[in-house]
């Protein structure tokens, strides 16, 4: 069960928004089903900033996969995409409460990956 999340939140280079969503459906949706301690990520998008929420068994699970050569190699690899423009941030945050229903998990059926 999780009980840690981050909130990794990216200004978008104008127009570059669809290539986002490309980027996190080849790259980045690939990589985070490999990491351990890694149980889920939704990746969103407005026209001007991208978000990345991911859950994490631990804090310790996602510190460490920030530090694992294949994450390292993603991040470099999108920041050499033109995507992101500005500003970054990562917030590591403790789940406090939460629900989640079938319908939820539907949106992020296999089929999208």
């Amino acid at each position: 069960m999780a009980n840690h999340l981050r909130l990794w939140t990216t200004d978008l280079a104008e127009g570059r928004g669809p290539r986002f969503d490309e980027l996190a459906m080849t790259h980045s949706v690939p990589l985070f089903r490999t990491l351990p301690g890694c149980v889920g990520a939704v990746f969103a998008r407005s026209e001007t900033k991208g978000y990345v929420l991911t859950a994490w068994t631990d804090a310790a699970a996602a510190e460490e996969a920030s530090k694992a050569p294949p994450y390292r190699e993603a991040v470099q690899f999108i920041a050499r995409s033109g995507v992101m423009a500005g500003s970054q941030s990562l917030e590591p945050l403790t789940i406090a409460a939460g629900f989640s229903l079938p319908e939820m998990a539907a949106m992020f059926s296999l089929s999208r990956a």
